[in-house]
């Protein structure tokens, strides 16, 4: 629950929907620093888009961008 203000600020601000916002974050979590496991951070992501009662589409590769 701690991105979901976060989440809500990227849309906004920066004009994102809600599937950019996710990779976003997902990208974030799973950066090579990041203390998460893929896993886990798919996870995470997935509660987010539940929280913001946000689709919550698969984060299959075709989906993850650089």
């Amino acid at each position: 629950s701690m991105l979901a203000e976060h989440a809500q600020t990227l849309a906004f601000d920066e004009n994102l929907s809600e599937q950019e916002v996710l990779m976003r974050c997902h990208q974030g979590l799973s950066a090579e620093q990041s203390d998460f496991s893929e896993g886990e951070s798919e996870w995470v992501i997935r509660r987010l888009a539940e929280l913001l009662g946000w689709a919550g589409e698969e984060l299959g590769d075709g989906e993850r961008q650089p």
